[in-house]
Parts: structure tokens; sequence; C-alpha cells
């Protein structure tokens, strides 16, 4: 049943078959274009284009309180606002009660308030017919330092989510631990999700091993090498590190792995040298100073002497 309608149109209306349709209460300007024994009323329902961009009734209309109450119940369904009584238009504003007493068509000629209006393609419709969407966020690359979890990500932008991936259908938890690569947010306005970010992840390791303290002896007259320095390390010193210094004698000479940024400690170890102007006594074979002389005698140690031609 077709109740209560308003059809206006340059042309023909309808163009297929009416077989089993009813028309109640409608009221039409133009050529109908198929045979409709009631129930539509050939008339210039006097339409204005109001503000919102549709056209309403204006005043004189033939539509105002010309309504029919000649059609079957409408269905209400639970838990739907789906206003079964007629009891809003299309504007919101508020209808009669009584059936008889309504406006033909969708918009009652009355005074009250607009608080509604048809929804248009910019309003509902797909993006790529202009219609709503939300500006994917705001957001630059990110490193941590050892660890991070997805909670640590920053992004600019309302109700911000994260993916793994740029077809990712799954939202990140916020304590998912990060790894070094690309992550994905999105913000959500209106109800609208937007397009994705994408998002460089570091996550930046700890400074190489500097190795441990160390101590070293050497001959009055001689200087500290890098090398000679880095063999008194204990530990697993890395390569790659920086000494204080690299030459020189007595004194405390720090090795230095530096951290890179997030991290920002370093790891450092020192050697620590001392000059002695007889045998420079080590842990390992040791020369006597060939600019030096020594007596034997005055050393208080075990000792075998070896004669190298």
């Amino acid at each position: 049943t077709w109740a209560n309608n308003i059809f206006k149109k340059s042309g023909t209306i309808f163009s297929n078959s009416n077989a089993g349709t009813t028309f109640t209460g409608n009221i039409y300007q133009g050529t109908l274009g198929i045979s409709i024994a009631s129930g539509m009323t050939s008339a210039d329902p006097l339409l204005a284009l109001n503000s919102d961009g549709y056209y309403g009734l204006s005043t004189g209309s033939p539509a105002i309180d010309a309504s029919s109450s000649n059609y079957p119940a409408i269905l209400h369904i639970p838990n739907i606002d789906d206003d079964s009584s007629l009891l809003f238009d299309v504007s919101g504003q508020s209808r009669p009660s009584l059936a008889t007493s309504k406006d033909v068509g969708c918009d009652e000629f009355t005074t009250g308030a607009i608080t509604n209006h048809p929804l248009v393609v910019t309003e509902v419709g797909p993006t790529y017919l202009d219609g709503p969407s939300a500006a994917a966020p705001t957001a630059s690359a990110q490193s941590f330092c050892m660890s991070g979890t997805v909670a640590n990500l920053v992004a600019t932008g309302s109700a911000i989510k994260w993916y793994s991936s740029e077809a990712s259908t799954s939202v990140l938890s916020s304590t998912t631990a990060l790894a070094t690569g690309t992550y994905y947010a999105t913000q959500t306005s209106n109800n609208i999700e937007s397009d994705r970010t994408a998002v460089s992840v570091t996550i930046q390791a700890l400074p190489a091993s500097a190795g441990t303290n160390g101590s070293l002896i050497i001959c009055k007259g001689t200087s500290v090498s890098e090398s000679s320095l880095f063999a008194a390390l204990g530990g697993t010193p890395a390569t790659g590190g920086t000494w204080s210094a690299t030459t020189g004698e007595a004194g405390t000479y720090t090795y230095t792995q530096a951290a890179t940024s997030p991290c920002t400690t370093p790891n450092t170890a020192t050697v620590t040298v001392t000059v002695t102007d007889g045998i420079a006594v080590q842990t390992v074979d040791t020369n006597i100073c060939t600019t030096e002389t020594t007596s034997l005698a005055t050393i208080s140690i075990s000792y075998i002497w070896l004669v190298r031609e």
C-alpha cells in the first residue's frame, strides 16, 4: 500500500504494472503512466525549497491536514526508534496523533523546532562520492631504548587505533611488544575510522660491551698504546669504542662504547696504568726494559732467567 505520499515529476511517474498494489491519500503532479483507480489525487502540492535543501509544503498546499487513515498498521520493531505512529516528520517536527490531521508527505507544515533533516550523500555516502571521512592522524618516526609496547606509541588524533600492517583488521593490544618496523595508526571521528598513517618504529639496542676494568704496568720512559690498553681490559670488550687518551704514562684510561639515542647511558671500563723503573711484572712473560738496569737480587720473587740469542 502506498499511503499519503506526494509524487511530482515532469515526465511519467510510474512505468510498471500496479497489480496487487493499492493507493490511498496520495497526491501527484505529472503523468501517472499506469491506471490507478483510486487513492491518487492530481493537484499541485505547492512544494517549496527550504533552507535544508529539500522541498517541503508551503502555505495553501492541498497536502495540509489531508492524510488518509486507510492503510495497514505500520509494524513496530522492538528496540528500534522506527516511529511507527508517525508522530514526527522528516525534520523532527511533531505531527498530530490523529492520522487524518497529519499532512500528506514526509514534511509537516508547522512551526515546530527542526531537529533533523534528510541525509545527503556527503553525510552518509561512501568517501569516493564525497561522503563523510575522518582525516588520518599525524605521527612521526619513533625510537625506543631496548623495548616498548603499543601503549608507548604516540599519534595525534581521537580514539587512536594501531595496526601491524596497512591491511590488517586486528587492532593491536596496548600491551603488544614493539619490534623495529612500520606500524599504522587510525583515528575515529563521528563514528568514522580514518585512513592509516604509517609510523616507522626503531627499537635501539644498548651499546656494545666495554669489558671490565683492567690494569697495565709499563716501563719508565715508555707510553701506552691503544692496542696495549685494549689488551689489558677484562671480560669481552667489543671493538669500535673510544679511549679517553691513547698515549701517555701512568694514569687511568677510560674505554667508552657510546649509546645511540634514545638510549643515553654508555658502557665504560677503565685501565689503570702504573710505571715501573725495573722489571714490568705482568701475569704474562715480560722483558727487562732495555733502557734500565735492574738488580735481580733485590726482587723478592721467583724467576727463571732466559737469554735469547
